[in-house]
């Protein structure tokens, strides 16, 4: 059920990122990056966009180089896409993973069969042998909630190139690429650089809101502030007339070499002007600057609940042939945890379905308090106004909810109950209770238990539970079958 609902969650995603192949630079046409040294064939940039992350192909004559491979099953289209563009695998020379994440390193291996030297962060070397990301340090709430989602495996492999200093590819016939770490997405990170044009896999993104070629601030940083001095490093690089030695080095245990350049660049007067991330893009180097500058620590400690789920309920008085049924849907959203774990919260239920006819719910709750622990325990209380309801579409009342939620080791509890009092619409039958004109509740259980993903706590999983509903006298007994999640720094 978790992978179905992932692909489910996903799917409009992955259909609007076809893969397609496209040229897309260089972008200035330099001596180093145009022609190349001594007349050689001139250098293109080609990007492949596949399912999670972008794929570039720096060719040169009937050679190439690729930064990044996609994930392993992006394996299919990756051949397809080459073949279309009339590169085989077997004329790709080397493959720069820019680091050992599943998105990036997940064809490295299958390259390397094709005969692709595999350069990776020395840093990065240990993940890779294992084919599994460790854990994801999440920059926001939206990194939390898809952490799971981006510890898919990847076919293991050994680097032919372990990065621990700057190098260049010319064994490889690129001498014009430049590779160096810059760790802080990874330990391990590492750019690519071909003139004033650098490969910048995942210290810095393409945005969602502002647009594919505006810098963002990606979901995952193993270290966020040294991610940004190794971005603001690229950024201050003077490539002007750079010059490298070829990589070399000596056998290791695992069989890879690690990189023992010469120089690294020198001169002055040319500086990176264009990056070519991981996701989306490109980007104006100047642009990035101008973000870097801005960029400033996340604040406030949010979190986030979401809830989906399927109800059956019945009459107290009443057969089988009286029961009904609703589907329904519930967020809530805390913004900041104070001294006391104190927060603002707000969010909205939804539910639709037939109970005696036809019914739809829709409640806002826009005003509310929350104390949450760092274990991702919380308390709320929240009220606000809702339409619709047993009374009719046109029925109108007030809503009060006091929810709680404890992560118990592989469950997280759930429990909730509210009152609601009838504003306007049709009158109701009875009562509940005498308490209000409403009374409800309920007591569940979500499978899956909470995981730390660097300072966000993050769980999913279904969750089963017990209802009640009493509606001006009408008592409803139900089981709710959904689904739940939960994020919170």
């Amino acid at each position: 059920m978790r992978r179905a609902w992932h692909l489910a969650l996903f799917a409009a995603a992955i259909a609007a990122c076809a893969p397609q192949l496209q040229q897309v630079g260089p972008a200035t046409a330099t001596p180093t990056v145009a022609a190349g040294p001594d007349g050689a064939a001139p250098i293109t940039i080609d990007r492949i966009v596949l399912r999670w992350s972008n794929l570039y192909l720096i060719r040169k004559g009937d050679a190439a180089i690729a930064v990044d491979s996609g994930s392993p099953v992006d394996r299919e289209v990756l051949a397809a896409a080459l073949k279309a563009r009339g590169v085989a695998p077997s004329q790709i020379k080397a493959v720069v993973v820019t680091h050992a994440h599943a998105d990036h390193a997940g064809n490295a291996r299958w390259l390397q069969t094709q005969g692709a030297a595999v350069v990776l962060g020395a840093a990065d070397a240990a993940v890779a042998a294992r084919g599994e990301n460790d854990p994801l340090h999440a920059t926001n709430l939206l990194g939390a909630l898809l952490a799971p989602i981006f510890m898919f495996p990847f076919e293991p492999f050994t680097p032919d190139v372990a990065v621990d200093r700057e190098i260049d590819l010319g064994d490889r016939g690129f001498p014009e690429v430049h590779v160096l770490p810059l760790p802080g997405h990874t330990p391990g990170s590492i750019v690519a650089i071909v003139g004033s044009e650098a490969f910048s896999g995942d210290l810095v993104k393409g945005g969602l809101v502002g647009g594919a070629e505006t810098p963002s601030e990606h979901i995952y940083q193993t270290d966020r502030l040294a991610d940004h001095r190794s971005l603001a490093a690229l950024l201050d690089r003077d490539t002007g007339g750079a010059t490298s030695g070829s990589t070399s080095g000596t056998g290791n245990a695992g069989g890879a070499t690690s990189g023992t350049d010469g120089a690294g660049a020198t001169g002055h007067g040319r500086g990176i002007t264009r990056l070519y991330p991981g996701h989306s893009g490109p980007l104006d180097a100047g642009e990035v600057r101008s973000w870097l500058a801005g960029a400033e620590a996340p604040t406030g400690d949010n979190a986030i609940s979401l809830e989906f789920d399927a109800r059956g309920e019945l009459p107290r008085t009443g057969g089988l042939g009286d029961a009904g049924g609703t589907a329904g849907a519930r967020v809530r959203a805390i913004l900041g945890r104070g001294p006391i774990g104190a927060g603002y919260v707000f969010g909205a239920d939804a539910r639709a379905g037939y109970l005696d006819g036809g019914v739809y719910e829709l409640d806002a709750h826009p005003i509310g308090l929350a104390l949450r622990a760092g274990n991702g325990s919380l308390v709320a209380v929240t009220g606000g106004i809702g339409l619709g309801g047993v009374r009719g579409n046109t029925a109108s009342h007030a809503v009060v909810e006091l929810s709680g939620e404890l992560p118990a080791g592989p469950v997280r509890l759930l429990a909730r109950g509210g009152l609601g009092w009838a504003l306007g619409g049709p009158g109701y039958a009875g009562d509940a209770h005498g308490l209000a004109d409403e009374l409800t509740a309920l007591v569940g259980v979500r499978l899956g238990g909470d995981r730390l993903w660097g300072d966000y706590r993050a769980g999913h999983g279904p969750y089963l539970a017990a209802t009640y509903r009493d509606l001006g006298g009408a008592e409803l007994f139900g089981v709710a079958l959904g689904f739940d999640t939960f994020a919170g720094k």
